[in-house]
């Protein structure tokens, strides 16, 4: 099962207005160009939304005088502005090159390495995002933003009782951030319940785990999690380079730090939380656990705009087992639409969110039959395709199928239902 990985929180408040300079101030040059008219018209373009043109006047006004103040902070208002609505598109790899610009005109604006910290987390640069936000803080301590970032930054990295201390500064200095407090008795949770575990390592896998297991499980376990390596990397033509982080738990342990149903045997969450019993049997069921939990840490990895829909599809599809079960009860079903979304594309507004059973039944099976089918069709190859497709286009998942399938979308859809006599 995949929870909601972690989001780190953007606070961009009033946008600093750009300033416009005084007549004494004009630069003139050869090629005729004024900094002051480039000035004046770049804050027209800025205040109407063009702030791809804006930027445009404003580095030309920079270059006739370097060392102006106002040009250069008005210049880095407008990056950030261009790198703020990128940011809301998740497209953190546009807005990152614009901060780092902002940033070395402007390097008083704790804003500017605020937001950058963040586009260095999302895109995998934890030393830079780090560093970024500690920058930011220096220059405005009482940034709510930027604790609570810090402190997610500490959480991915390991440092639990850092992230707190982060977390409940964010509290004393104002965060409103719904869940905070939530998330900091989450965490508070674990440190209690791993405080005593054990680490072992594998070629791959980072294992904390309740000693209480024992060497025979922690065996097992990892050789099972190095055949998962293995087999999802074959799947979704992903194999991480770095050591991935996996706690093992008693059953007891697990549903205590992860608050959840006795049914549930993994959960991810950005680690891979596993509740393994002492008699682990023929290993089977757990294996199964293991590949899917780690299904969901490679998709997250090549995409972390993937929905949770296809998430499921996918990491159950990659169990390789259920598939006939979920097409048989879609097939019973006398409406499917009535129990979950019109279209299985538009399970990605509701998938996480949804309380009754059957409807949540219902939208696991679609996901998993729609998966399988378009392995079916399409090939194996075509899963680590679609997710990576799925990243370039930050997230549109009609956009992404389109693409690797070159069919309609809604065409798609329609081949399935008829093939699986889903109505």
């Amino acid at each position: 099962m995949r929870a909601r990985v972690l989001v780190l929180i953007l606070a961009i408040g009033g946008l600093g207005g750009a300033v416009a300079l005084p007549v004494s101030s004009r630069v003139s040059a050869a090629s005729g160009e004024d900094a002051f008219e480039l000035n004046e018209r770049a804050i027209e373009l800025m205040n109407s939304g063009d702030l791809a043109a804006a930027v445009s006047l404003l580095e030309r006004a920079v270059a006739l005088q370097p060392s102006h103040a106002v040009l250069r902070g008005n210049l880095a208002e407008a990056l950030f502005r261009r790198a703020a609505d990128a940011c809301s598109r998740n497209r953190y790899d546009v807005a990152r090159p614009l901060l780092l610009r902002a940033v070395e005109l402007e390097p008083k604006r704790a804003r500017y390495p605020l937001f950058l910290g963040v586009c260095h987390f999302h895109l995998g640069a934890l030393d830079d995002a780090e560093a970024a936000l500690r920058k930011s803080l220096e220059l405005d301590g009482k940034q709510f933003a930027a604790h609570e970032n810090l402190g997610h930054v500490a959480y991915e990295r390991g440092r639990s009782e850092e992230a707190v201390r982060a977390w409940e500064k964010a509290m004393a200095v104002g965060s409103t951030s719904a869940g905070l407090a939530k998330r900091i008795a989450k965490v508070r949770r674990e440190i209690d319940v791993e405080k005593d575990f054990l680490v072992a390592r594998t070629t791959h896998f980072d294992v904390r785990y309740d000693g209480a297991l024992g060497e025979t499980v922690l065996e097992g376990v990892g050789r099972q999690l190095e055949s998962a390596y293995e087999r999802v990397g074959a799947d979704l033509g992903g194999y991480p380079t770095e050591s991935i982080p996996v706690i093992l738990y008693s059953r007891s342990g697990f549903s205590e730090v992860t608050d959840g149903h006795r049914w549930m045997a993994g959960l991810f969450d950005g680690r891979i939380r596993i509740a393994v019993d002492q008699d682990i049997g023929d290993g089977n069921e757990l294996g199964a656990t293991l590949a899917h939990e780690y299904a969901h840490y490679v998709i997250h990895s090549i995409s972390p705009q993937c929905p949770t829909w296809l998430h499921e599809g996918i990491a159950q599809w990659v169990e390789r087992r259920g598939i006939e079960s979920a097409n048989a009860r879609l097939r019973r079903a006398t409406s499917v639409t009535a129990m979950g979304e019109a279209s299985v594309f538009d399970l990605t507004e509701s998938f996480g969110r949804t309380e009754d059973p059957a409807v949540a039944r219902a939208q696991y099976d679609q996901a998993l039959s729609f998966v399988d089918w378009l392995v079916g069709g399409f090939g194996e190859p075509l899963l680590g395709r679609l997710i990576r497709r799925i990243a370039e286009e930050n997230g549109n998942v009609r956009a992404a199928v389109e693409a690797v399938c070159e069919m309609d979308a809604a065409e798609l859809e329609a081949s399935w239902r008829e093939a699986r006599g889903v109505r």
